[in-house]
């Protein structure tokens, strides 16, 4: 009767170690379906920026990363959790060989937590960086283009009287731009600033464009003493006079067209 006794009490607690084993298991197996339905989230999507044409832009580096953060992090966090769960199982039914793998799981499931938020934070930053180029480049086109607008008005302007008009492009429109510009390296230099190599060329980068902001500002005014020079190489005077008395063909040899 007593051995009877003993083997139903160890049945029962062989029992209870199972049921124990089976909800541990069953809660793994429930987060590895999120985790794999997750995963399967991220891929779709990279599929679809494929089909669209937008893989590869900032706008498809920051929604992956929004969906590892969102879906396949926490995901990947219940299944640390239920693994977490089958270790404290296998000890509590000691089952030493289940609890050595549960271990090792848990250990495997960490290395993956930190590899996938590094993911995000890397496609942050080359989002962040892709932004910053395309920034810097249409700024930089849009200087370009100030540039090829002054050439133009100087070709218009045969006889140099346009100075002023010319100096306010300058001073409304190309020194803002390029003052965009700047801008934008020194945005480049915050995300560069531990970086020394590339720290110190966009240093150089921002001087430079400091200095052609100055020149700017120079070209600007030679263009309106430019203009003040050539109405004073004009010289002559202003006046009404009958034809044969003398004062047209005086003024005319003041600029130079008489005889």
């Amino acid at each position: 009767m007593a051995t009877h006794s003993a083997e139903t009490v160890t049945h029962g607690i062989e029992l209870i170690r199972d049921i124990i084993k089976v909800k541990a298991q069953e809660g793994f197996d429930r987060a590895t379906h999120a985790v794999t339905m997750a995963t399967g989230s991220g891929d779709y999507l990279t599929a679809m920026q494929r089909s669209l044409g937008t893989a590869g832009t900032p706008g498809a580096s920051q929604a992956q990363a929004a969906l590892i953060q969102r879906q396949v992090l926490p995901a990947m966090e219940a299944q640390l959790t239920a693994l977490e769960a089958q270790q404290r199982a296998a000890v509590a039914t000691h089952d030493v060989a289940g609890g050595m793998a549960a271990t090792e799981a848990v250990q495997a499931a960490w290395t993956a937590i930190v590899n996938k938020m590094s993911d995000a934070a890397d496609l942050l930053k080359q989002a962040a960086t892709d932004q910053q180029a395309a920034a810097e480049t249409a700024a930089s086109g849009r200087t370009s283009l100030d540039q090829s607008r002054l050439a133009g008005m100087k070709i218009n302007d045969p006889f140099n009287t346009g100075g002023q008009s010319r100096a306010d492009f300058i001073r409304q429109t190309i020194v803002p731009d390029l003052q965009n510009e700047l801008r934008a390296i020194q945005a480049r230099q915050a995300m560069d600033a531990r970086d020394p190599v590339k720290a110190l060329q966009d240093l150089i980068d921002g001087q430079n464009k400091a200095n052609e902001i100055a020149q700017a500002g120079v070209d600007a005014t030679s263009e309106v003493a430019s203009n003040t020079q050539h109405l004073k190489d004009a010289g002559g005077t202003l006046s009404f006079a009958s034809p044969g008395s003398g004062q047209i063909e005086t003024d005319l040899a003041g600029i130079g067209l008489g005889a």
